[in-house]
């Protein structure tokens, strides 16, 4: 986890209190979208064994390589898998020929079979600064989103800020990462592309919505000058008097809630001295009037619906923010009360925001799997929350690296570190491919060469920072493993 913030660019005060913000919350619930990061002089947290001469294959090429062009060096000292679990990977595997090439999606057919009755598709990343996770994922999204019929992206930012985006993306707004909804961690070259797809999407008949399940601040859309002027019409144009007061109980929600972020760096300070006097208070009357307005919100038809549903959602969430937030102070380390806030949202919104639209949702690992966690101190997991809810309808896809370098959520450098032993990163290297896909059954097949999927096997957290143990198709449906890791293009 990060050990020092560093801010390489000159941010705006609203917008440096944010990632700080994110930062001392990665501290103590791991995935969260945290510090701007970039391209400050950088510091090498971890060691890597990897060959000098690795061979790194270029897929950003304008073209899907062959076979031979996906082929990388091997990695020195690591066991073999058996003749059964070799022979059972090269027959399984797919490969991925581009990270970023949209003018053939023709190596992503696979996933057509895949993911059919699949309503929810969550694609994670074993780190928040890997380039290279950001560009499969956005080629992934516009795949799924023209050929698969997947029209909602979903990421780990507030629910509260996206949607008020996504409403300005109907206008016919555009926005660079740095004005978004979106946590700094992801202010990136790699994301911006996604995000102009996004506005480019809403010029067709079928626009890619944008949407966030955090209940956490993530950017400047969290603010009360424009939450307040969208939410306090709609709910008071029910005309009735219990809503009268609204505007003052939802500023206050606002108010306490960015008070408790300063809980985190300064526990004395009078910011977190205010929020522990008043989040209880503020936390009841706005929980009061959420549970007033939902009769109003359940029973809306038409147009209107979807606004005064999301309307209601916001209430909700503000209660649950000041809630969390204070669980988060006093349980450091223990983001449960996150992942299941986070998995409600989900839930919220592909079953009433979204009832008829296929999602996709953009996590870190660590929260979309379903057991697994770096710590078993850390609680369950947003994934785990969502499995029973959701069923067969859930898809889940975890993202790793096996080389290279990744940004650390403060933007600092850290080394890949070489696969540890009964791996899946030892696994997948044996391989040698730049990039493929692997399905992770939960249904032992006959031999033994997927056994390892099937009994608890090491994969590694932020690309080394710690090994997981546990069985692989107890967390992930399927895997992305991506040979070679680098640092974002933060954008100033």
């Amino acid at each position: 986890m990060p050990q020092q913030t560093i801010f390489p660019h000159k941010f705006e005060a609203a917008t440096a209190k944010v990632i700080l913000v994110c930062w001392l919350s990665s501290m103590l619930l791991s995935g969260c979208g945290g510090g701007s990061g970039g391209n400050a002089s950088p510091t090498q947290t971890s060691q890597s064994n990897t060959p000098t001469t690795s061979i790194v294959v270029d897929l950003t090429q304008a073209k899907l390589l062959s076979d031979a062009e996906l082929k990388t060096s091997a990695i020195s000292n690591l066991a073999p898998p058996t003749a059964d679990e070799k022979l059972w990977l090269e027959n399984m595997h797919k490969k991925i020929q581009s990270l970023t090439y949209d003018k053939d999606f023709s190596d992503l057919a696979f996933l057509d079979q895949a993911l059919v009755g699949k309503r929810i598709v969550q694609l994670g990343e074993s780190s928040h600064g890997t380039r290279e996770f950001s560009q499969v994922k956005v080629r992934l999204i516009k795949y799924l989103h023209e050929k698969l019929g997947y029209d909602v992206i979903a990421f780990e930012s507030s629910t509260i800020g996206c949607y008020l985006q996504d409403l300005e993306y109907a206008k016919g707004k555009t926005f660079t990462m740095r004005d978004s909804c979106i946590f700094g961690v992801w202010s990136t070259k790699e994301t911006q592309e996604l995000f102009d797809y996004l506005a480019l999407t809403r010029k067709t008949a079928r626009p890619l919505r944008l949407a966030g399940f955090d209940v956490q601040i993530s950017g400047s859309f969290d603010s009360s000058e424009v939450v307040l002027p969208w939410l306090v019409p709609i709910i008071q144009s029910s005309g009735d008097n219990a809503f009268s007061k609204a505007e003052g109980i939802i500023g206050e929600a606002l108010k306490t809630a960015a008070a408790g972020t300063d809980c985190f760096g300064n526990p004395s300070g009078n910011s977190c001295q205010n929020f522990q006097k008043n989040y209880l208070g503020a936390a009841i009357n706005i929980g009061t009037l959420a549970n007033s307005y939902k009769p109003i919100a359940d029973s809306s038809t038409g147009a209107e619906r979807e606004s005064k549903l999301m309307a209601w959602l916001v209430l909700s969430n503000l209660q649950t923010r000041l809630l969390v937030t204070k669980e988060q102070i006093e349980k450091r380390g223990y983001r449960e009360p996150r992942d299941k806030a986070m998995a409600d949202n989900i839930t919220q919104l592909a079953s009433t925001i979204y009832p008829t639209q296929k999602m996709l949702v953009w996590a870190h690992n660590a929260h979309i799997t379903r057991g697994a966690s770096d710590a078993a101190s850390a609680g369950h997991t947003m994934g785990g929350f969502l499995a029973p809810t959701w069923k067969d309808q859930l898809y889940t896809i975890g993202l790793f690296m096996l080389k290279g370098e990744t940004a650390n959520n403060d933007g600092t450098v850290m080394k890949v570190a070489t696969p540890s032993s009964d791996s899946l990163e030892s696994y997948s290297a044996s391989l040698q491919l730049g990039a493929f896909f692997l399905a992770t059954p939960m249904l032992d097949q006959v031999g033994s060469g997927d056994d390892w999927l099937h009994r608890p096997i090491g994969s590694y957290y932020w690309g080394g920072q710690s090994v997981i143990r546990d069985r692989l198709d107890n967390q992930f449906d399927a895997v992305i493993v991506i040979d070679h890791s680098s640092m974002p293009e933060y954008l100033k």
